[in-house]
Formats: C-alpha cells, sequence, structure tokens
C-alpha cells in the first residue's frame, strides 16, 4: 500500500479535525502549537540528543548520545570518536530524542497502548529533525516492516503510523509494500547485538523497485540497531542507492553510566561559572 501526502480519505478527515479542533497537548492538555498536539513548555522539556538542536530545553545538554552506539557524550558531537572510524550502513542517521521520559511514554503507549494519536505527534517531531539536519531529502519513506501474524494480534504497524505522518509534513511518499518481513522473529529485548544480529538475519525480502532509490528506513526505537541493519542491506542486496534511518529515539547503551556522564557536566559547569566570577 502507498501513502501520498495530503491524499485520501484519512488526511481529509484529518484536515477537517485540525480546522475544527484547536490543538491539545498531549502531555498537560494546555493549548498546542500549530498542528502538533504538544504546548511549547512541553516540548522545551523532551530529551533532545543534540543540545544544539533545541537551545531552550534545559535537559538536553544532559541527554546527547552517540547515534550510533548510545554512549554518553560529553560533547555536542553526534557520533563518538571509536564509531566514526567504524563504517555506517546508513546514508544519514537521524535520530532527535534520547529514549527517557517524556517520549518513552509516549511511544509506549503508542506502541502498547494503542494511542495512535501520539504517531502524529512524534512522526511530525521526527519531521521536524529531518528538515533540521537533512540537506538532500530520501526518495521514499519505508517504515520497519512488521510480520503479518504479529500484525494481527497488535492491529496496526507503530512505525506506519510514524512514517505516515512524517511523510505527510515533508511532503514525501511512503512505500508500505516494497518489502516484507516473512520471518517472525521472536522478541529481541534483552538479547545482545550478536544475538539479535543471529535472530533477524535473513527476515526481510525487498521488491526491485528499489533498486536506484534513496530510501529512509522510519522505526520508533534505535536500540543495537540489528533490525535496521538487516534491512539495509537487504534494501542495499536490492539495488538501492542509499539508505538512510530516521528513528524517533535511540536508548543509552547498557555499558555507558548516564548518571556519572550528568556529575561530570555539572561539575563542568560549575568550573566554568567559577572561573567567571573569579
Amino acid at each position: 500500500m502507498n501513502y501520498r501526502p495530503f491524499g485520501g480519505f484519512r488526511a481529509q478527515i484529518s484536515s477537517l479535525l485540525d480546522h475544527a479542533w484547536p490543538c491539545v497537548c498531549c502531555i498537560c492538555a494546555q493549548s498546542g502549537t500549530d498542528k502538533l498536539d504538544l504546548c511549547s513548555d512541553c516540548i522545551s522539556h523532551f530529551p533532545y540528543l543534540d543540545s544544539r538542536a533545541m537551545p531552550d530545553s534545559a535537559s538536553s545538554r544532559f541527554m546527547t548520545l552517540c547515534l550510533a552506539c548510545g554512549q554518553p557524550l560529553n560533547n555536542t558531537a553526534q557520533i563518538c570518536a571509536k564509531c566514526v572510524k567504524n563504517t555506517s550502513p546508513y546514508a544519514q542517521l537521524v535520530v532527535p530524542f534520547r529514549y527517557s521520559f517524556p517520549v518513552d511514554r509516549l511511544i509506549a503507549d503508542l506502541k502498547y497502548g494503542g494511542k495512535l494519536s501520539y504517531g502524529r505527534v512524534l512522526g511530525v517531531l521526527l519531521a521536524m529533525e529531518a528538515k533540521r539536519r537533512v540537506a538532500v531529502l530520501p526518495d521514499v519513506l519505508i517504515p520497519m516492516p512488521m510480520h503479518k501474524l504479529r500484525y494481527r494480534q497488535r492491529g496496526f504497524n507503530q512505525s506506519v503510523e510514524l512514517a505516515h505522518w512524517c511523510a505527510d509534513s515533508l511532503g514525501l511518499t511512503m512505500r508500505t509494500n516494497w518489502v516484507d518481513r516473512h520471518i517472525d522473529t521472536p522478541s529481541l529485548a534483552g538479547l545482545t547485538k550478536a544475538s539479535r544480529e543471529l535472530e533477524i538475519r535473513g527476515a526481510f525480502t525487498a521488491k526491485s523497485v528499489v533498486r536506484g532509490q534513496h530510501i529512509a528506513i522510519v522505526d520508533d526505537v534505535l536500540t543495537t540497531g540489528a533490525s535496521s541493519a538487516e534491512l539495509a542491506r537487504e534494501l542495499y542486496d536490492s539495488g538501492a542507492a542509499r539508505v538512510s534511518l530516521w528513528v524517533v529515539a535511540r536508548t543509552a547503551t547498557s555499558t555507558g553510566n548516564p548518571i556519572e556522564f550528568v556529575n561530570r557536566q555539572l561539575h563542568a559547569e560549575a568550573e566554568a561559572l567559577s572561573a567567571l566570577r573569579d
């Protein structure tokens, strides 16, 4: 199935609702910003990975992680020095948030609570980050596929919800039938990166229509990246020209210690303030 921006019955209904009722913040129930069900105050407390992305955020400077491995960073770089030396399968990696409150709650409520309206909130925020970071947009967005058995159990694919609103905001097309997930892998939660890679190997099949295309994979959470890396491999093997990865949130690596990281940041700031007073 293909989704085009501003097309179809769903988009028309959404447009009518936008005109009939004002946006309301999904966190505090105050008036939201235009076409985004969040108020400016709540947005300012979101855990942005890049402290430059939202300068007014009191918490963002303590939330900086390496996009590739999830290790805490003590500077404004997106990728740590170790990961810079490694070859990435992605033309670009777009991840606006760290997987912590309130983003983790919104994702969980979307994924497990069926609150599909949060797909719009998070999808629009992902699109805003893509606008900020991506010079040349991809040809198409492909949501992370879900096996048909799992889809029947849940009734929806949260990645499709995210990709739909992200595509709508950017004027892009989303394709849901270019890739198929034909192996229903068990839950990968709690597995090591190597174990995840073994479980997910060969799970996807891409159609020849991907040949020559710049494709952005859209997903909700980036943990080890095993699933997205396997999908990227299949897309490249099927002839895709470029593959990017757009994900709402990044988890911190288990080997990193965010508390120690925050303490180091606080100590550095205290020293800087002391030097200014002197």
